[in-house]
């Protein structure tokens, strides 16, 4: 089930143009706007954790070598220019001039350093696998080789190079996730890696803003970074974050003027509409799937869960509970993801789902794990663990229910 969200549009234009035309009349006037996370993330160090709050905020306060621009096509970022070798197994980025929001200057060894310590084990990573492509990288995490044998090098302060596992021709588009972004390492060793990411004043960023204050389970201040290379373009001066974990309380917000943007599922549609606002559209590029608990007495059953899979029949399901124009999962790629320049990812690897919805398949499937289990249907209790939203609190319920129908 591939997620959309609707992001509102309409008062954040009329806010933007404002903001536009206050400037223009008054040089000295702060050009601002209001957003909203669900969460505090626990530390801005995008090393130990990945979540929706954290990213929104890295989106604004970061910036990779290479950037998405405008109709999302890649835009040279903290590297004005790259060249590869001929197999594609080596990449060179030559970094312009630009600053950390403390004045230091970006430099090559801001990447060494960044994707060094998310695998020597100095700090706790989510996902180390997501810089396996980087030669070494692997290797680095297992504790097989020391990091000063990682694929990344400092040729001089302003060269940075990428030697490689394999080819990799999209290289550029994938160094736009903040996983292969730098960090000061000057700055960490100067607060200290235990504190690095917890205030406002244990941050430094090299993108266009940065975190000034951080009023804790409440808001964040972004302003913008004097230091960052394209700070003339930037038509906002600050960035007011604040922290609503209920929908409908950030869409009542949106209503009242309080937000300029909100995400929300389909369930406040018809709020929105009603309140004379017309919804904007976007493919978040991801899918929502069921994650088996293998240490579960009943699903350590291989046949138990097929038979699970087999009975989710997934239409249904996106068109009358999720109801926000999402796409059937055929499989865990998403539709819309980048791939070469001609296709998307989806479009080369195709459908992959091997057990789409088969009601009598399921029955088979589940009579023969209830078998090898030696248990009956009425015997198996499972639980789901979801994100406490109204949307998969709507999936959730769903699926309890159709289990239950389909299964027993």
């Amino acid at each position: 089930m591939k997620k959309y969200k609707r992001i509102l549009s309409l008062a954040v234009i009329a806010a933007l143009t404002f903001a536009l035309f206050g400037a223009a009349n008054a040089e000295a006037a702060t050009r601002s706007i209001n957003v909203a996370i669900a969460a505090e993330p626990s530390s801005f160090d995008t090393g130990p954790a990945l979540g929706d709050s954290l990213m929104y905020i890295i989106g604004l306060v970061e910036e990779g070598l290479t950037r998405y621009g405008d109709n999302q096509q890649l835009v040279d970022g903290l590297a004005e220019s790259y060249e590869h070798n001929d197999d594609y197994t080596q990449w060179t980025f030559h970094l312009r001039e630009s600053g950390w929001s403390n004045g230091d200057p970006v430099q090559a060894d801001d990447w060494v350093y960044g994707i060094s310590r998310i695998l020597d084990g100095t700090t706790d990573v989510s996902y180390p696998d997501f810089v396996y492509e980087i030669k070494n990288a692997r290797a680095v995490f297992a504790g097989e080789v020391p990091a000063s044998e990682l694929g990344v090098t400092a040729l001089d302060e302003k060269t940075v190079v990428f030697d490689l596992e394999y080819p990799v021709t999209y290289f550029p588009k994938l160094i736009t996730h903040c996983m292969h972004f730098g960090v000061n390492r000057a700055f960490v060793d100067s607060v200290g890696m235990e504190v690095y990411g917890t205030e406002a004043e244990y941050t430094a960023y090299n993108g266009p803003y940065y975190i000034a204050s951080w009023d804790h389970d409440d808001k964040f201040l972004l302003k913008k970074n004097e230091y960052y290379w394209n700070k003339d373009a930037l038509q906002i001066d600050e960035v007011n974050v604040f922290i609503v974990p209920n929908e409908a309380t950030q869409v009542n917000m949106f209503i009242n003027g309080e937000l300029d943007i909100v995400d929300f599922s389909a369930a406040r549609l018809d709020v929105i509409r009603g309140a004379g606002f017309e919804e904007k559209v976007y493919n978040n590029g991801r899918t929502a799937y069921l994650q088996y608990n293998l240490a579960n007495e009943f699903l350590s059953n291989k046949s138990i869960r097929q038979a699970i899979s087999s009975a989710i029949n997934r239409e249904p399901l996106v068109v009358g509970v999720v109801k926000n124009g999402s796409s059937v999962a055929d499989g865990l790629i998403p539709i819309g993801l980048s791939g070469d320049n001609e296709r998307t990812f989806r479009e080369i690897v195709g459908s992959n789902n091997p057990y789409p919805y088969d009601s009598a398949k399921a029955k088979e499937l589940l009579a023969q794990g209830l078998e090898e289990l030696g248990v009956t249907a009425d015997q198996i209790t499972l639980r789901i663990l979801a994100t406490n939203t109204d949307e998969f609190s709507s999936v959730t319920g769903a699926l309890q229910q159709l289990l239950q129908e389909e299964l027993g």
